[in-house]
């Protein structure tokens, strides 16, 4: 079970790879501005996390490539899926993005006991081209629900969308156990604020997102 829960939650971050693209909008962020941008400890709406270190995009980093082995779509590539939800998973492998800057840092629960650790990694990012979020939405109407099986284990995952957010919630039923994912945020203009949640509730989510949002726009004002 953990070994399944640890493979999808590599695949969820490969998708959030994410980390960048928006619409047109009048000024865009700069690197330095996108790890001012983030939450601290402080700023954090939540009780009992903590915040990790941040990352930055490297200034030469171009564009950068995501390990396809690690996508929802090669995940789901053997399970019975219909054809167009493979392929509005394929369109969330957003590694090729040129991101023109991009900052993230998790914030990691104190909870003990838990099947998986409550966590959450916002993500602060600018680029041109279409919103990953947009794209997330576009999984949510190709994709029902999906069984697959992994090293003999099956599973069902199910993609929902959100209320008040763009973006998806992944759902893994294993067994009598449930797990799951939130890959969701808003786009401001040029800049995208996401959040990749996993072992937390989509109210949660909610909460952090536009916490980060609420910042971002403190800080453009000035």
């Amino acid at each position: 079970m953990r070994r399944t829960v640890t493979t999808l939650s590599m695949a969820a971050l490969a998708v959030a790879g994410l980390s960048a693209c928006g619409d047109s909008g009048d000024e865009d962020l700069t690197q330095a501005q996108t790890a001012e941008a983030l939450l601290t400890q402080e700023d954090f709406p939540l009780e009992g996390y903590t915040r990790g270190s941040v990352t930055e995009r490297a200034a030469d980093a171009g564009t950068q490539t995501a390990d396809p082995d690690d996508s929802l779509a090669a995940l789901m590539e053997d399970a019975d899926v219909p054809e167009e939800c493979l392929t509005a998973l394929e369109a969330t492998d957003f590694g090729g993005s040129a991101t023109t800057a991009e900052s993230s840092v998790p914030f990691i629960s104190e909870t003990e006991g838990a099947l998986i650790t409550p966590e959450m990694e916002v993500v602060v990012g600018t680029a041109a081209g279409d919103s990953p979020l947009d794209l997330l939405n576009e999984v949510n109407d190709a994709c029902a629900d999906v069984e697959v099986t992994d090293a003999n284990m099956g599973f069902t995952m199910t993609f929902s969308s959100l209320d008040n957010l763009d973006g998806t919630k992944i759902t893994v039923a294993i067994a009598d156990q449930t797990v799951e994912m939130t890959m969701a945020g808003k786009t401001e203009g040029n800049t995208i604020v996401a959040v990749l949640g996993q072992g937390v509730t989509q109210e949660d989510v909610e909460t952090v997102v536009n916490a980060q949002v609420d910042k971002v726009n403190a800080l453009a004002e000035g």
